[in-house]
């Protein structure tokens, strides 16, 4: 779990990442619920290891086993 402080560091962390192909995905405020529910379904079942993601949209994760997490901006 990497965690940034905008929606927009959230987004191009995770582009940069694919791109370097390793698989990550973004969770943040813009995306739809489904969307949300739909990243946090691919982190929880490991078929995506890194989750990149803001603050806000952290807040009420319920992740019970993390192996990293990564302040990747200053709070």
């Amino acid at each position: 779990l990497c965690f940034t402080n905008t929606k927009l560091a959230a987004r191009e962390l995770a582009e940069s990442l694919q791109k370097s192909r390793i698989d990550a995905l973004a969770i943040h405020g813009d995306l739809e619920q489904y969307e949300r529910n739909d990243v946090l379904v691919q982190f929880a079942n490991a078929s995506c290891p890194i989750l990149v993601a803001t603050d806000v949209a952290a807040r009420g994760l319920d992740i019970k086993e993390l192996s990293m997490v990564v302040n990747f901006d200053i709070p």
